[in-house]
């Protein structure tokens, strides 16, 4: 073992180098300020009727409905291939 001597020391140099680039890093609000992209003002969001609540909740039961009923036929295909597969190789 080589602490500190022969090629473990280069090994140790750069975990060293970058222990102390660990403290001059900057945070990701400092980024996004340098950036340009970050606002000091609060977000507002658009407040939606009661109507228009309503039929956004019935559209995403929709979409759900619809990701659930193709989840359930690429399961019962999967298993129909499984079987075939082990039908034929078991044959």
């Amino acid at each position: 073992m080589s602490f500190g001597y022969g090629p473990g020391n280069e090994a140790q140099k750069s975990t060293r180098g970058n222990k102390a680039l660990l403290g001059k890093r900057k945070s990701l609000q400092e980024l996004r300020k340098e950036n340009g992209s970050f606002s000091e003002g609060k977000l507002e969001f658009k407040k939606l009727s009661q109507q228009e609540l309503i039929e956004f909740k019935i559209k995403v039961r929709k979409q759900k409905k619809k990701e659930n009923i193709l989840l359930v036929l690429t399961l019962i295909g999967c298993l129909l291939l499984g079987t075939l597969f082990y039908y034929l190789l078991t044959k």
